[in-house]
């Protein structure tokens, strides 16, 4: 069987497109709006279908990079041309990918607070204790999904020198491993802009300018 002799700068592309476009670098903002206030329910629903387009989108990059990586192996092992370009729109789709999923899992966090139910007699203390663990939580998946990526980026080089396909493997296993744990930190992330009132929501700053903040513009009672 032929060795599958990926260079080094496919590895270089993959870095790259990863990290610029690596999920929780920008802050969302929902546009301006013509009303003046939104309900708690409708800007939860409205995050929760936003939260479907945007995983929809994201698992149709990851199913096309899939593919494309998957065809351009075959081809690489035929020794094809064609085996290049495959690799780049496989990297391309790959790397989209994970901040369209990821922010579909913010989308999701958030509009799983804004639904929420409070706890009969829930206190502000008691959503600043919910608010600092799910921050907690966000903190460590994010530590693991970087540990996840940088591990397996580190072994793809590593396999790249040494020519061993088998290294190669279990480090883009791990690089793919680390997309779900981004998705569960960016949802938590998503749960304390709600609960800490760091979401800017559709209100109109011409009728109201001071109304830049969740706990402000939007009534409590549903």
């Amino acid at each position: 069987m032929k060795k599958l002799n990926c260079p080094n700068s496919a590895y270089i592309l993959i870095l790259i497109s990863i990290i610029f476009c690596c999920p929780g670098l920008q802050a969302q903002k929902l546009p301006d709006s013509p009303i003046t206030k939104i309900s708690r329910v409708e800007l939860g629903n409205y995050y929760m279908k936003k939260s479907k387009n945007q995983k929809l989108l994201g698992y149709a990059l990851l199913g096309t990079g899939l593919a494309s990586f998957a065809a351009s192996i075959g081809l690489a092992y035929d020794e094809s041309n064609a085996a290049a370009p495959l690799l780049i729109l496989s990297t391309i789709a790959l790397a989209s990918s994970n901040p369209a999923l990821c922010s579909g899992s913010k989308s999701k966090g958030k509009a799983e607070m804004l639904l929420r139910e409070p706890a009969p007699g829930e206190s502000s203390d008691d959503v600043m204790a919910l608010a600092k663990r799910y921050q907690k939580n966000a903190t460590i998946s994010s530590i693991a999904a970087w540990t996840l990526f940088v591990g397996g980026l580190t072994g793809l080089f590593i396999a790249a020198d040494d020519g061993s396909d088998t290294g190669a493997v279990l480090s883009t296993l791990s690089m793919f491993a680390s997309l779900p744990v981004w998705m569960n930190a960016a949802k938590n992330k998503g749960r304390v802009s709600i609960l800490l009132k760091k979401e800017n929501v559709p209100v109109s700053y011409k009728a109201n300018p001071s109304m830049p903040s969740i706990g402000i513009s939007i009534p409590i009672s549903r």
